[in-house]
């Protein structure tokens, strides 16, 4: 495996694997020009990780599986989407994350965009984010009302 040294914002210059790095064909929502992404993690066990531009050392997402936000989660895709990306409506290889905002300096305020998940594939390092057609998936759900109404361990 081929190794090749990136910079970021968050954790500075540091070594991935090529073969971990996702092309989103399509950007991500507003950032339609950035396509090379990496998933990088503070630990083994993080709850939150970022997805890393390769393009832009500052742009970085902070992501969570939304399982952990949301148990019930399932967002509403429409098949054709994810066979037109993918190339397979095969949903084994899929992994689900959401993307997290923290306002500056309000914590507190944290949301996770139900609304729009990125859907990877592991297996053809591939990656897009969809829009979910449920109406209960919002773009800023706040992080700290699921906590209160007991939907987060």
């Amino acid at each position: 495996m081929k190794k090749t040294t990136i910079e970021t914002r968050h954790f500075g210059s540091t070594e991935i694997y090529e073969e971990e790095i996702i092309n989103f064909p399509n950007g991500i929502l507003a950032f339609e020009q950035y396509n090379n992404f990496v998933i990088l993690s503070e630990g083994e066990n993080s709850l939150f990780q970022w997805l890393q531009s390769l393009e832009d050392p500052g742009l970085a997402f902070l992501i969570v599986d939304p399982f952990y936000i949301k148990p019930d989660y399932v967002p509403d895709v429409l098949a054709n989407e994810i066979e037109n990306l993918f190339g397979s409506t095969r949903l084994d290889h899929l992994t689900l994350r959401c993307i997290i905002t923290i306002p500056p300096n309000n914590p507190d305020k944290m949301t996770v965009n139900m609304q729009g998940p990125l859907i990877i594939s592991t297996e053809k390092k591939l990656g897009g984010q969809f829009i979910s057609n449920n109406d209960s998936h919002h773009v800023r759900t706040p992080v700290l009302e699921l906590v209160e109404a007991g939907e987060i361990a």
